[in-house]
């Protein structure tokens, strides 16, 4: 039988089954994506949240908003709210944002100069390591220890200038899970050092597209001369006539060696381009003396956010740099509107599996193995528990 005939209209419960993933195994052979559902059901959504955002080293946030102590940076991790704060002594820590009381977020907000962390809810209050150091009218409650309620621990890393971090407490360090990420990046010669670049600007996104529609169109350019003609393509050849997309690849992190343009009148040309995808919604980017940490959040089962930080080297020409934001700024909002039109035909009984083509989208196909085996390992993992 046909494996594409009868994947298409399986029931929702048999998605993550171990036979359906050995299906949509073959269909990836067959440069064939994930079945429709996969692009809005709820338990697929959960299960990818734990299977890959809950479980891998991630970035987080720049560097640049942890810099001193009493620094706070709030964010998602999955489905969970996390909190990385730079303490007294200069060490950066992270938690799960949830207050051990009701779980209302210790942290709403980024925020500076900060000496304690309290929830606003019932004045609960953690030092910045964590710490449970106040709990309104506690001290005569039966068997309650301060000790045993302090804030969930998470793992916190750095790169350059970016902070990972690890849903996982004890998780092997971030060069041992990842040295792809500093083999690759020390082949293109990244500027690593934080100190000199100064924040710029930044671009979010809100789009109504499942995450994985995202990573599909972030990581291929067989799109980008019919979509970027008037942004991305005015600085790279992207070269989407010439047959095969050139790929690079280490591990989940990826990048496309992207030739820049020659220099035009009235076109803001660029001497060097560097780029890297961090599977699994990251994106890394040096050109010139613009660095862009990008950021991909799932926020639900056909929803997602892009957050671009920009940041500027010292002593470079300002409006120039301006200029190559303001290009990505438009390319992110075409992207944003290709996959929620995308979003949209796949809720259509008449939506199939995604096809791809091997020589122009090798990225997607291969972002597309790490997500499937993401889940296969993890559906083994619960297996081992029954």
């Amino acid at each position: 039988m046909n494996i594409l005939s009868e994947i298409g209209d399986r029931p929702d419960a048999l998605l993550l089954t171990g036979k359906r993933m050995s299906d949509i195994e073959k269909l990836l052979d067959s440069h064939i994506g994930f079945p429709p559902a996969f692009y809005s059901d709820p338990a697929v959504y959960r299960f990818e949240m734990n299977a890959i955002f809950h479980r891998k080293w991630q970035y987080f946030a720049p560097l640049a908003q942890a810099s001193n102590p009493g620094d706070v940076v709030t964010g998602m991790v999955g489905t969970t709210p996390i909190v990385v704060v730079r303490t007294k002594d200069g060490e950066l820590r992270g938690f799960v944002n949830m207050c051990r009381h009701r779980m209302f977020p210790v942290v709403e907000k980024n925020a500076s100069n900060c000496t304690r962390l309290m929830c606003r809810y019932h004045s609960w209050t953690y030092s910045l390591e964590g710490k449970l150091v106040r709990a309104p009218d506690t001290d005569h409650e039966p068997g309650f220890e301060k000790s045993e309620n302090g804030l969930i621990p998470i793992s916190v890393d750095v790169w350059g200038p970016a902070i990972f971090v690890n849903a996982l407490p004890d998780t092997p360090p971030l060069r041992d899970a990842m040295p792809e990420l500093y083999a690759l990046t020390k082949e293109q010669n990244f500027d690593e050092d934080a100190s000199s670049y100064k924040f710029l600007s930044s671009y979010t996104k809100v789009q109504a597209a499942n995450w994985k529609l995202w990573s599909d169109n972030s990581v291929e350019c067989y799109h980008c001369d019919a979509v970027h003609g008037a942004s991305f393509t005015e600085i790279v050849e992207a070269d989407v006539e010439a047959g095969e997309q050139t790929l690079r690849h280490a591990g989940s992190i990826m990048y496309n060696p992207f030739k820049i343009l020659p220099p035009k009148p009235g076109r803001t040309t660029a001497t060097s381009y560097k780029t890297l995808l961090l599977f699994p919604g990251a994106h890394f980017l040096q050109i010139d003396e613009l660095m862009v940490l990008g950021r991909m959040v799932p926020t639900g089962p056909e929803s997602c956010s892009y957050t671009a930080n920009y940041f500027i080297k010292d002593g470079a020409d300002r409006s120039r740099i301006e200029r190559f934001a303001e290009i990505f700024n438009q390319t992110f909002d075409e992207d944003a509107q290709l996959v929620e039109k995308q979003q949209i035909a796949l809720a259509s009984p008449f939506a199939s599996p995604l096809r791809y083509v091997k020589s122009r989208e090798p990225a997607a196909l291969l972002t597309n193995r790490l997500i499937l085996a993401a889940l296969k390992d993890h559906a083994g993992q619960l297996d081992q528990l029954d």
